[in-house]
């Protein structure tokens, strides 16, 4: 696993880091805090190309700016932060879910997985609505404060960056974005028509987990009654 050491000031872990009767709350990234979750959650990370290794670490998911996406932010065992990149790893155990590499760019959250494929749910800023302000303010992994690294609570007057969800299909060997023409470009050919009659009898909201599920369920793992694991000619 290739590792890049980030400056920052020695870390005193505490107590906190792991109070398991700490009351779970809806966290959303803020400039100062751009993480996906509000402290350091001990974790699983899986790396290695040939072999399976691990290591159970402090770490979060920085969500990154416009020129660097996700990254992964951990405590080595000597106490020093670092970070890595998605493709540096093969997964990461948090205790909410498995984390993969998806497009080089993120972590995302594995939210099914079948012999068929998975459904991975990618949580993210929403580039297109950060603005300049929010872009300059945005504190990189080299800046955070290592105080809020063990519980982070937003106060009222901070602001929230504006985050976006989307959803990934890995099948076939294919990894690709929840939109129409990725699914048309996927599923048994034969099935197209029924498609677009399946969407506009029941819309499917492509950030609504239930409705990216009954999709997954109706066009992917009944993929093709005859053959199983159908590919485009």
């Amino acid at each position: 696993m290739r590792h890049s050491i980030i400056i920052l000031p020695a870390l005193i872990l505490t107590a906190t880091l792991y109070t398991a009767d700490a009351k779970a709350q809806t966290f959303v990234p803020t400039p100062d805090f751009p993480f996906i979750f509000n402290r350091m959650e001990k974790a699983t990370i899986h790396y290695g190309m040939f072999q399976d290794n691990t290591k159970l670490l402090p770490c979060n998911i920085h969500v990154g700016t416009d020129r660097k996406y996700q990254t992964l932010v951990y405590i080595n065992p000597e106490g020093t932060p670092m970070e890595t990149d998605p493709d540096d790893v093969n997964r990461v155990d948090f205790p909410d879910g498995t984390y993969i590499p998806i497009e080089h760019h993120y972590f995302g959250k594995i939210v099914h997985e079948d012999s068929i494929g998975k459904v991975v749910k990618v949580y993210d800023l929403d580039r297109q609505k950060l603005t300049e302000h929010e872009r300059s303010t945005i504190t990189p992994t080299s800046k955070i404060n290592m105080d809020h690294m063990t519980w982070y609570i937003p106060t009222e007057a901070d602001s929230q960056l504006p985050m976006r969800i989307a959803y990934y299909f890995i099948f076939n060997g294919k990894v690709f974005e929840v939109k129409e023409k990725n699914i048309l470009d996927n599923i048994n050919q034969s099935r197209r028509k029924e498609y677009r009659a399946y969407t506009r009898a029941a819309e499917v909201i492509s950030t609504n987990e239930s409705s990216i599920l009954k999709l997954w369920n109706d066009f992917f793992v009944n993929y093709d009654k005859v053959l199983p694991f159908y590919k485009k000619q």
